[in-house]
């Protein structure tokens, strides 16, 4: 006797339900056929229900053991011990049990398909970095510590700068936004998001991302540029200020709508200057 239900496997539950569902089957091999019919598409039936679970511990947490749950399914249509009379048992048509065994296979097959959509990995990640200031007395200082690379930008107000990042996936997602994040009076308002594929020259300007951007593009990645102006010196003393060392994706993939924060190859940090070079108020604010 194996452990497959009467109609054959459950196809479309998760690794850890099909597995449930066979050793609850092994627990009922003592039952009447038309009694493991009924008895299996129950446990079938609560099992297609709910999300596949991560771990098999889990879902014994959740559902105690197999042997229990069926223990308490003995009990409840009275068939105590191995043994129980089959006259106590509510009765079904088997061809009822396999029609309800065939629809649960389809409902949990897609709903496995979208739990797997919603929780499959697309792979972004960061792999360059740069500064672009168009005000000449903008300074940027680059430095290393511990493998870590900064990029010290120092500071006039109201010039706009542009810091660059590379984004790859290993599987096609369609670009949506990028958003560098807020900080509490933070010496950076983005303005705007640039992009493009790598194969584009970076000194030719890229264009604005105002539709969805599909990548990797045979294989490559985007470059993208932040745009934004330094702003808001007043709130820091002079060699204060703050940074950023990763940036909010939203992306389409899969058919859905999704959000990930992703870690930057560098860190964006950006220092207030001297009370004397620093606007109070800030002109125009």
């Amino acid at each position: 006797m194996t452990g497959a239900l009467p109609g054959g496997p459950m196809v479309g539950l998760g690794e850890h339900e099909e597995r449930y569902v066979a050793e609850a089957a092994r627990h009922l091999a003592d039952v009447p056929k038309a009694a493991r019919v009924e008895l299996g598409a129950i446990v079938a039936a609560n099992l297609g229900e709910r999300p596949p679970v991560a771990t098999w511990d889990q879902l014994v947490a959740e559902l105690g053991t197999p042997t229990s749950y069926v223990d308490a399914l003995r009990a409840e249509h009275g068939l105590r011990g191995s043994y129980g009379p089959l006259h106590q048992l509510r009765r079904v048509p088997l061809r009822v049990a396999l029609v309800v065994v065939a629809m649960l296979v389809v409902v949990g097959a897609v709903g496995w398909r979208r739990h797997a959509d919603a929780t499959a990995d697309p792979g972004l990640g960061s792999f360059c970095g740069g500064v672009r200031a168009d005000d000449p007395f903008v300074t940027v200082e680059q430095r290393s510590a511990a493998g870590a690379t900064e990029e010290l930008i120092g500071y006039v107000d109201g010039a706009t700068v542009g810091l660059g990042t590379c984004l790859q996936a290993d599987e096609g997602v369609e670009l949506l936004d990028v958003d560098l994040g807020d900080a509490p009076s933070s010496l950076f308002e983005q303005t705007g998001v640039r992009a493009a594929s790598m194969a584009v020259d970076p000194d030719a300007g890229l264009p604005e991302l105002d539709a969805p951007l599909a990548f990797p593009p045979d294989g490559e990645g985007l470059r993208i540029t932040i745009k934004g102006r330094l702003t808001d010196c007043e709130r820091y003393g002079a060699g204060d200020g703050n940074g950023f060392d990763r940036v909010t994706v939203r992306f389409r993939y899969r058919g859905r709508e999704r959000t990930e924060t992703v870690p930057l190859i560098e860190t964006y940090t950006f220092v207030s200057p001297p009370d004397d070079e620093c606007p109070r108020p800030r002109p125009g604010g």
